[in-house]
């Protein structure tokens, strides 16, 4: 019976230990995807794009929020939601949606490691309730993808955010926020 008990107890550490090395792993990898999305900051221009108002439905292929593996969303929504960050940007799920300060309007600047932590926002979106259909848009991506837009920003979700409502992403690096219903970033400084 104690070699039963000892038996156990020792799987059952193993188990813990593997969990803890997996944290840090998740950890240093997060880091790591975090600086590579870092630099220098760019200036934030908060009039209205100029040209003619986009359409405001945008067909593309879509990625699923939160680092999961890439979906079809046909139909989707980008609405707004109140919450602790006060009126912001969200997908029909609820998923907060950010933009980078790095990047020039319509131009997406995060690829490689800095888009698996900050997956871009593609898909078949339409303006949803208390968003301004003729903010909603398009830009092409480095790698021929379109990417949705806001005010000329391109969208992102953070991979950090595990559950529809979470702001995990918010003001991360001084570059990545949560988007108001003008297209503007939520408590950026300065």
């Amino acid at each position: 019976m104690y070699s039963e008990f000892a038996s156990k107890q020792s799987s059952n550490s193993g188990r813990a230990r593997n969990r803890r090395a997996a944290r840090r792993v998740a950890g240093l990898v997060a880091v790591v995807m975090l600086a590579a999305c870092s630099g220098g900051e760019a200036p934030v221009d908060t009039t209205s794009p100029s040209g003619s108002a986009p359409s405001t439905t945008i067909e593309m292929t879509s990625t699923a929020p939160t680092g999961s593996s890439s979906t079809t969303t046909a139909g989707a929504t980008i609405e707004l939601a109140t919450g602790d960050l006060g009126s912001h940007l969200v997908d029909g799920e609820g998923n907060t949606l950010y933009l980078f300060l790095n990047d020039e309007r319509g131009s997406s600047t995060c690829d490689g490691a800095c888009a698996v932590a900050w997956p871009p926002v593609t898909g078949d979106f339409t303006a949803g309730a208390g968003v301004e259909p003729t903010l909603l848009g398009s830009e092409t991506r480095s790698d021929g993808s379109d990417q949705v837009t806001y005010a000329g920003w391109p969208l992102y979700y953070y991979s950090g955010d595990r559950a529809p409502g979470d702001s995990n992403g918010q003001g991360l690096e001084s570059a990545w926020f949560a988007v108001d219903v003008e297209g503007r970033p939520i408590g950026q400084a300065g």
